[in-house]
C-alpha cells in the first residue's frame, strides 16, 4: 500500500506513494526544504485523519504545533483524538530534565537517545488505534553532533523497528551538509529508502533539485527534479514522469520508438553520477557508481571510481 506523500508532483517519482511502514531518509542541506517537505508530509496525514508522531529538536513542541495549525490542521481536535504525538528533544537544551517526563501528548526526555527512544515507545503505544500512522524525526544530525556514529547507527536501527512495528510511515531528517559523507552514508544504511534534495547556485539563480536514490518494493525514478517551494503551497517537483510522457505524448511519437529503459544498475548509475556533479567526494556516490559499473561490465571504470574513494 502507498502513502501520500503530501508533495505536489514527489509521488509519481515513487510509484503513487512511499511504501506504507517503511522508514526513510530525507537528506539535503540547511535551510527550509526538508523543514517544508516533513511539515507537508505530516499535514497531509493529519487532515487526512491520520495519526502522527513527531521529534523535535530544533523548536519548541509549541512552535511545530503552530507551524502545522498555519497549514490547516486541527491541533487541538489532533490531540484530543490521540491522534497527535510529540517527543520533545529540545527542552532539555534549556532546562534540566531526568528521563521521560509525560505532560499531555508531549513526552520530554533527557539527552541520552535511551531516554529518546522510550519516549518513542510511549508516544506510538498512546496513539489512537485502527489509524494510519506518519511520524517526523529530526534528531539524526543532532545526534551525531553529541553521540557516537556508533550509538547514532544503533538508535537508528531500533527506532526502525520500533516504527515498522506500528506500521508507521516515517522520514527521518538529516543534514548532509553537517557532516563527512562517511557518517552520512553510514547512518543512512538501515533505512528503507533515501530521498536526496541538492540546492546550488547557477548564476543569480539558486536551483533545487530532488530525487530518490533508493526505495523499498519500489522502482523509483532515476533522475533528480528541480523543484520550487511556493509561499501558501510548499514544495512543488517538476518535470516528473507523468509530464515526461506527457510531452512524448504531444509529440506523436509511437511506443515502439521509445528508448530502451534503463536497467537497474543504469538508473544507480545516472543517480550517482548526478550526485558526483553536485559533490565530487561523495563516498555514497563514489561507492553507488563502482558497483553500477562493474555490474554493467565497465570495470575498469568501476576501479577508477574505488581509486577515488580510497583517496
Amino acid at each position: 500500500m502507498k502513502v501520500l506523500s503530501g508533495i505536489d508532483g514527489f509521488d509519481a517519482l515513487v510509484g503513487g506513494g512511499l511504501p506504507e511502514g517503511a522508514s526513510i531518509v530525507l537528506r539535503g542541506p540547511s535551510g527550509n526544504e526538508k523543514d517544508t517537505f516533513a511539515l507537508q508530509f505530516l499535514v497531509e496525514g493529519l487532515r487526512s485523519g491520520e495519526a502522527a508522531v513527531i521529534v523535535v529538536s530544533s523548536s519548541s513542541p509549541k512552535q511545530y504545533l503552530e507551524s502545522l495549525s498555519k497549514h490547516g490542521v486541527d491541533v487541538r481536535e489532533a490531540v484530543a483524538g490521540n491522534r497527535l504525538k510529540i517527543v520533545d528533544w529540545h527542552s532539555y537544551q534549556e532546562e534540566s530534565i531526568a528521563g521521560v517526563e509525560e505532560r499531555d501528548h508531549v513526552f520530554r526526555c533527557s539527552v541520552d537517545l535511551t531516554n529518546v527512544g522510550i519516549a518513542l515507545s510511549r508516544a506510538l503505544a498512546t496513539l489512537a488505534p485502527g489509524l494510519s500512522k506518519r511520524a517526523v524525526l529530526e534528531i539524526l544530525s543532532p545526534a551525531l553532533q553529541v553521540f557516537e556514529l556508533g550509538a547514532v547507527y544503533a538508535f537508528a536501527q531500533s527506532s526502525k523497528a520500533k516504527l515498522a512495528r506500528h506500521d508507521v510511515t516515517a522520514l527521518f531528517l538529516l543534514e548532509k551538509e553537517m557532516h563527512d559523507p562517511a557518517p552520512v552514508s553510514s547512518v543512512s544504511q538501515p533505512f528503507d529508502g533515501v530521498i536526496e534534495i541538492d540546492r546550488r547556485r547557477e548564476g543569480d539563480a539558486i536551483v533545487r533539485k530532488m530525487g530518490v536514490l533508493s526505495m523499498k518494493d519500489t522502482v523509483p525514478d532515476p533522475n533528480f527534479h528541480p523543484f520550487t517551494i511556493l509561499p501558501g503551497t510548499g514544495i512543488r517537483v517538476q518535470g516528473g514522469p507523468e509530464a515526461s510522457r506527457r510531452a512524448v505524448a504531444g509529440r506523436g511519437a509511437p511506443e515502439k520508438a521509445a528508448a530502451r529503459a534503463p536497467s537497474a544498475a543504469e538508473r544507480v548509475l545516472r543517480i550517482a553520477e548526478e550526485r558526483l556533479r553536485v559533490d565530487p567526494t561523495d563516498a555514497d556516490a563514489l561507492f553507488a557508481k563502482a558497483s553500477a559499473l562493474a555490474t554493467i561490465g565497465d570495470l575498469r571504470s568501476a576501479l577508477v571510481a574505488l581509486d577515488a574513494l580510497s583517496t
